[in-house]
């Protein structure tokens, strides 16, 4: 496993265990606009841009799912204020992200060597 850092939300426990346990988290978001949220709510799917965040947190955290959150405030208390998708881990998905990330810190490596070549 090539190592990456990442910050879900929240990690979620099973009662009574402990943090090397853990097997899943969230992912919130707030959506700066309400068109982006009834988006996400309509189409009961994650929005792109988030779905690479969200594959890397799994990859990363070992976990074996990810609920992400899209939450509102303009309509709290009518039933639209959230919605909850879950993804889950697949091998294609966990392969593509070990994938592009041993691309980049190539290119870091690649990076540094030629700052050293010039300093």
């Amino acid at each position: 496993m090539i190592p990456v850092g990442v910050s879900p939300d929240r990690f979620v426990l099973p009662e009574n265990e402990i943090i090397e346990n853990c097997k899943s988290g969230i992912e919130i978001k707030c959506p700066y606009t309400l068109a982006n949220h009834i988006r996400t709510f309509d189409t009961n799917s994650i929005p792109d841009e988030y779905l690479l965040q969200i594959d890397a947190q799994i990859y990363a955290c070992d976990f074996d799912y990810i609920d992400f959150v899209s939450y509102h405030p303009l309509l709290t208390a009518t039933g639209f204020e959230y919605i909850e998708i879950r993804r889950e881990r697949t091998p294609a998905r966990m392969q593509h992200i070990e994938n592009i990330t041993g691309r980049f810190i190539d290119r870091i490596i690649n990076l540094e060597k030629k700052l050293r070549c010039v300093l």
